[in-house]
């Protein structure tokens, strides 16, 4: 799938096989589009398993194109009556998914549930498996992890966190929901042989929650060949426009950009021309629209939707500057996305806005020179842009300095495999 978290279960895929193991991944069934990613599984068995019975799939599909109104063919009432019914269950679609989780592949109650118990069924045919790697979300990995490692379907099992579940800084889940995923994640951690997740302070958390020693960090890291394979054709015009780019996902209230809208808006009061773009390429029109609305930028923001891989690497790699979105707790000081390292690998300038150098990733961007920090002070803001903007400064030069070895995918992948071996050599002795 064209998105940042297929990265990481890829590298392991990819490279593992290299290193020659028998590798087979498990997913769900997906429609094919085409921004999907253009990955080799050359070397390693890709299963695809419905996460819903055919029948229920269906139902719901056509149930989800008669909730849009541009499908009503009806009399003026009639329409009127289903497109608010069409904005009542976006609303609450939006509400239980985006605010909460539910539904939405991390926290419960939750679709793939139905996978879950396909997979059961598919893999109770199957011969065992010497090791199983679970990577959340959606939390039907972990269970089937579990299961496996309960039914003696599996000799190892690895529990990997990209976001943490019951902890999750984004989906705080809805009670009893949230008691019910409380007791079945301590319950089945207890099984795991080994847990990785992508940060230290992560591992922290989930080493004092679940009072164990087995925690590993295992970051996302990037993948260097990623910028060498791209086209070299320029993904802006020679326009003499500047230009921040953000690719990828927003979460309204928690990736918020207002901070740098305010700056804009109020660089925008003193200046009569502002040869400024911002960029966005992801699906969250709506939220940005309203946004750039309410401090009146909206002349200088655009709006790309949904891009390809190599188009988003393209426009990463031509941007003047690539903006990461952030918000700053005691929650969430250990993420680190897989979209930080894929910034860095870029080569452009990264500016950080909701976070401080006090973060882990405001942290690494200084110590390796890629980019700066802003918290949500809107002033440091505006005064970035300035220098950005001087007429003798036209575009930001490219970093000289490039990621270090240690964080390529093969080297992580290499990190993880020999954790799995560890711990095997461990239950032989």
């Amino acid at each position: 799938m064209n998105s940042i978290a297929s990265h990481r279960p890829y590298a392991w895929a990819k490279y593992w096989s290299q290193m020659g193991h028998d590798v087979t991944v498990i997913s769900t069934s997906k429609k094919k589009t085409p921004l999907d990613l253009k990955l080799s599984t050359d070397g390693f068995s890709v299963i695809e398993i419905p996460w819903l019975p055919t029948w229920l799939g269906e139902t719901l599909g056509d149930f989800s194109e008669r909730t849009k109104p541009s499908q009503f063919h009806c009399g003026t009432r009639i329409k009127w009556a289903r497109s608010a019914l069409a904005f009542l269950i976006n609303s609450l679609r939006k509400l239980v998914q985006l605010r909460l989780g539910l539904f939405y592949a991390q926290r419960m109650p939750d679709v793939y549930s139905f996978w879950y118990w396909s997979c059961r069924k598919y893999l109770k045919k199957s011969e065992p498996w010497d090791v199983t790697v679970s990577t959340y979300a959606p939390y039907a990995t972990h269970n089937l992890g579990y299961w496996m490692k309960k039914s003696g379907r599996t000799g190892i099992w690895v529990a990997d966190y990209r976001d943490l579940w019951t902890d999750n800084h984004i989906f705080p889940g809805l009670w009893p929901f949230t008691l019910i995923e409380s007791l079945s994640e301590r319950r089945m951690l207890k099984l795991a042989d080994a847990i990785t997740t992508v940060s230290e302070p992560l591992n922290h958390k989930l080493k004092n929650r679940y009072r164990t020693s087995l925690v590993r960090t295992i970051e996302n890291g990037f993948e260097p060949l990623d910028a060498q394979s791209i086209s070299k054709e320029a993904f802006f015009k020679g326009d003499g426009i500047t230009r921040i780019a953000h690719t990828g996902a927003i979460y309204p209230g928690y990736r918020d950009p207002s901070p740098l809208f305010e700056a804009l808006r109020n660089l925008k009061d003193d200046s009569t021309e502002l040869k400024l773009e911002l960029v966005f390429a992801g699906k969250y029109s709506d939220y940005i629209a309203d946004l750039a609305e309410r401090y009146g930028v909206e002349s200088h923001v655009k709006q790309l939707g949904m891009l390809s891989h190599s188009d988003s690497l393209r426009m990463q790699r031509d941007a003047d500057i690539l903006l990461f979105l952030e918000f700053e707790s005691k929650d969430v000081s250990g993420i680190i996305s897989g979209k930080i390292f894929e910034y860095m690998n870029s080569g452009t300038e990264i500016w950080a806005i909701g976070i401080t150098d006090e973060s882990i990733v405001g942290n690494m961007l200084n110590q390796e020179g890629m980019g700066s920090s802003f918290g949500k002070d809107s002033g440091k803001i505006e005064k970035a842009l300035k220098f950005l903007l001087n007429d003798d400064k036209k575009s930001i030069s490219k970093q000289q300095n490039k990621l270090p070895e240690i964080y390529h995918r093969k080297t992580k992948a290499k990190e993880f495999i020999n954790l799995i071996l560890n711990v095997a050599a461990k239950k032989i002795e």
